[in-house]
């Protein structure tokens, strides 16, 4: 059988005050995703499964092995500076299936088909594993086309997503995602809870940017076209 292509995603994401687990914590979350849902065949292909990750480390000078942190690499400067970079640490993840980006599909059929299966993938996330992704946009919604010619919607990037039963956790950003696609409830940092909703109106602008300006690269309108349109201002 040919190798199987997978996705490797070196970050560094922020960690909580004290300890060393990253405040956004994208591994637990898809390990959490994988062990509720890995055994659901009509889910299989419309998320990240995670096939390996964790804590990138560095050998110690007096002692075996240290987690990568921003903390790691400013150790020998001065208290001054280190008090003003907030900590990071840097993970690994690899990750199934890989993805094309959403401006590949070839007709509105395909996109609909796609939003169709990142949004059934979306809501057993939410009501399986208590998991609210928080960050929905055309970036994060990616597709496979398989041997039939047939795509699958892949939703990607659970790095902004939070428990829903902690919705507050003060580790994780409450204003979060990409400006255009944010509901307005976040985008004006109102007090009322980001709950699926939200994510839901984010779709809804992402199919409204699509839907004016062309569902793919080749179909879309050219630049000095695009410059006129109020949509284009909107999302600038």
């Amino acid at each position: 059988q040919p190798a199987q292509k997978v996705l490797i995603k070196d970050a560094w994401a922020y960690a909580a005050a004290t300890g060393s687990k990253a405040a956004r914590d994208e591994l637990s979350n898809l390990r959490a995703i994988r062990d509720k849902l890995g055994a659901d065949d009509a889910l299989a292909g419309t998320y990240l499964h995670l096939e390996a990750g964790g804590i990138v480390q560095q050998k110690g000078k007096r002692r075996g092995t240290l987690n990568d942190t921003t903390e790691l690499i400013l150790a020998n400067f001065k208290a001054s500076v280190r008090d003003n970079v907030k900590k990071r640490v840097h993970w690994r993840l690899a990750t199934t299936p890989v993805g094309e980006d959403l401006q590949k599909v070839r007709s509105v059929d395909e996109l609909i088909v796609v939003v169709s299966d990142v949004m059934m993938a979306h809501t057993a996330i939410m009501r399986q594993c208590d998991i609210l992704h928080r960050d929905l946009s055309t970036n994060n919604i990616m597709f496979c086309r398989n041997d039939g010619d047939m795509v699958r919607g892949l939703l990607i990037d659970f790095n902004n997503a939070v428990l829903q039963s902690n919705p507050h956790d003060e580790q994780r950003p409450d204003r979060t995602g990409i400006y255009p696609y944010m509901s307005i409830g976040n985008l004006e940092q109102s007090s009322v809870e980001r709950t699926a909703l939200d994510d839901w109106e984010s779709l809804i602008y992402i199919l409204c940017w699509l839907g004016t300006i062309g569902i793919n690269r080749e179909d879309q309108n050219n630049v000095e076209i695009r410059s006129n349109m109020q949509i284009c201002r909107w999302r600038d």
